[in-house]
C-alpha cells in the first residue's frame, strides 16, 4: 500500500484529478493525547536525529497540499474534525 501511495504522491495525484472528499472524524481524548505526545517527542529531537523515511514509510507532507478545509470543534464532549480534501 505504501508504494502505491508513494507512486501517486510522486506524480502529484494526476490520476485523481477532480477528486473531492468531505467528512468528519470524531476523536477520543486518547487519540488526541497520543498525537500530542508524538508531536512533542518529535519537536524535542534535533533535526539530525529525526527518523529517516524508509520504503515502508510514507512522507505525509505532500498529502497536506490536498487539504482544502480542516476545522476542529467540540460536540457533546468529543472533538470532531471536519475536513475536505481534493485534487
Amino acid at each position: 500500500m505504501n508504494s502505491w501511495l508513494q507512486k501517486h504522491i510522486d506524480n502529484n495525484f494526476r490520476d485523481f484529478e477532480g477528486l473531492s472528499i468531505s467528512g468528519q472524524i470524531p476523536l477520543k481524548d486518547q487519540v488526541l493525547n497520543e498525537l500530542l505526545a508524538d508531536a512533542l517527542r518529535q519537536a524535542q529531537q534535533p533535526a539530525s536525529n529525526a527518523p529517516a523515511t524508509t520504503a515502508s514509510t510514507v512522507e505525509m507532507r505532500p498529502l497536506l497540499k490536498l487539504v482544502k478545509k480542516a476545522e476542529i470543534r467540540a460536540v457533546n464532549g468529543a472533538v470532531v474534525v471536519d475536513f475536505q480534501v481534493g485534487v
